[in-house]
């Protein structure tokens, strides 16, 4: 088999699991609302201006670690979207290993706008 497609299903074998691995079902983050979680729109300044979850930080998730700025207590919920989920999946796995114990991906603007 080519290298080429073995190194592509990994890779996306790898995304995949890192986009499931945090993901949060609507029911779940209300809860998590209710225990005071922060939402963080990881997409640009620029899709951020075009529609948002209300109270929702915008951190795009290249920046991600400026969460630090506003959310000092790294066991506190949160919870990311952003277009698709990707960038939010990447910005969980960040803030993980940063110390944040519960960070969860809501995945893309249009799924997690049910939870407000």
């Amino acid at each position: 088999m080519n290298l080429w497609v073995i190194l592509i299903v990994v890779a996306f074998i790898v995304i995949m699991k890192m986009m499931m691995s945090s993901n949060i079902s609507i029911n779940e983050a209300k809860k998590k609302l209710e225990e005071n979680a922060v939402i963080v729109d990881v997409r640009t300044e620029e899709e951020f201006s075009s529609g948002h979850i209300d109270k929702a930080l915008n951190i795009p998730h290249d920046r991600i670690s400026e969460l630090e700025k506003h959310v000092s207590d790294k066991n506190r919920p949160v919870l990311l979207y952003c277009l698709s989920g990707m960038r939010a999946a990447a910005a969980c796995a960040e803030l993980r290993r940063k110390g944040y114990s519960q960070v969860y991906n809501l995945g893309g603007y249009s799924r997690a706008k049910k939870i407000a």
